[in-house]
């Protein structure tokens, strides 16, 4: 029988250690392995239940009454994994919906709008006032067109003859003595807003971006707004605002009587004015973004300047018919250059002139040349119908269906 020398002893137990070691090293690798990708599985199903859950808030007009008080809806039947927690709330004239995963580790917040602005999707609609519209220079429109019922005439205007293409007769519809009917409830919104207690709000901007998942933070603003910053759910309050071209806004509501938006600025924000908003030239509000003037007795105006764009919204509430003027007051003014792609609501007299995609509803639209008017006139307008795009809520008729905009915080 052959024997081991006593110092072979140790030399086995290592190796069998180092053995075990190995065996143990790769089963740890197995196990973390296993738990990755547990987690990560976990992770992409829950976020694709946060994208599923608003799915199925912008296509189901019935959901939010179905649920109960905890607002919670289960995706799938017997899998309590997928249950979602539902919080909708106005944003401007928009609404975020925030959706959370059942243990509240998961959460998506996300701007929303309607797929449709209202039940007629118009390109462009003037009010029927008794006058034909007439069309001159350069002036295009592709889409639905709803005019007055004495019809349209293309004519020469400054000694210029048209040059667009002419409508296409199957575009062409009767409009109604008034715009389509608006849901109201967004003005007393706006009132709520600006009966907030401001007395002990600061009125200095923050880098910090404010969660949408927290409450909304009302704050002051100073008149002039250099290097002013102020990102998320926030509405800032003032008086006679100039928002310089060096502020930093996103996302935000503005409430004041007059803005003054300053050459060069970009940024998103929902601004509700009474009185006046001058937007000057390069200026770019990211969508979705809009303008809301009510208020000053009907006599407010928004004038856009060149080359000027805004993503969203321009609504006014104007004067309407003005017979007792020669000279009517203007509340919508479009310089040349300028685009609004989204929709455009005026309740009152429009001067249009540059692009619009998306959807324009107007009560009196003007052409001025020089010190001349011109009623029911569009010169050198572009006016395309935009289907892309998630329109504010304003419409009171129309589909339920809902359009994403864009991911928050």
């Amino acid at each position: 029988m052959k024997r081991l020398k006593a110092s072979a002893l140790p030399t086995v137990l290592v190796i069998s250690v180092i053995v075990l070691l190995i065996i143990l090293f790769a089963y740890a690798l197995w196990d973390m392995s296993a738990l990755y990708y547990s987690t990560y599985h976990n992770h992409k199903q829950q976020q694709e239940n946060l994208n599923s859950a608003s799915l199925l808030y912008c296509n189901d007009s019935t959901l939010l009454n179905s649920l109960d008080k905890e607002s919670e809806y289960t995706l799938h039947k017997n899998d309590n994994s997928s249950t979602v927690h539902y919080d909708v709330k106005r944003w401007g004239l928009y609404e975020c919906l925030i959706v959370s995963s059942n243990d509240r580790s998961y959460n998506s917040v996300r701007f929303v709008g309607k797929n449709e602005e209202g039940d007629i999707n118009a390109a462009f609609w003037l009010c029927d006032k008794d006058r034909a519209l007439l069309i001159a220079g350069c002036t295009d429109i592709k889409g639905s067109v709803f005019i007055p019922k004495n019809g349209i005439n293309y004519i020469i205007l400054n000694k210029i003859p048209y040059s667009g293409e002419m409508l296409v007769e199957d575009d062409i519809h009767l409009s109604d003595r008034n715009l389509p009917e608006i849901d109201t409830s967004h003005i007393d919104y706006v009132n709520e807003l600006r009966s907030v207690d401001l007395t002990s709000q600061p009125t200095d901007g923050s880098n910090h971006y404010i969660s949408f998942r927290n409450e909304t933070i009302h704050r002051l603003i100073p008149n002039i707004t250099e290097r002013y910053t102020a990102r998320g759910n926030i509405v800032l309050h003032g008086e006679e605002v100039i928002i310089s071209s060096n502020a930093i806004l996103s996302d935000i509501i503005l409430i004041a009587r007059k803005v003054t938006i300053e050459t060069g600025f970009e940024g998103s924000l929902q601004v509700f004015a009474t009185d006046t908003v001058i937007i000057e030239e390069d200026v770019h509000l990211k969508y979705p973004s809009g303008i809301h003037l009510n208020g000053n007795n009907k006599k407010t105006h928004l004038d856009i300047g060149r080359r000027s764009k805004i993503d969203g919204y321009a609504i006014v509430f104007g004067v309407g018919e003005n017979i007792s003027s020669f000279i009517p007051d203007i509340n919508y003014h479009q310089q040349e250059e300028s685009t609004l792609r989204g929709l455009l609501y005026v309740d009152g007299i429009s001067n249009l002139k540059g692009n619009i995609y998306g959807a324009a509803y107007l009560v009196e639209c003007y052409y001025l040349s020089g010190e001349i008017m011109y009623a029911s006139t569009l010169f050198d307008v572009k006016i395309s119908r935009n289907n892309e795009i998630a329109y504010p809520m304003l419409f009171t008729k129309g589909k339920y269906k809902r359009k994403e905009i864009k991911s928050a915080y």
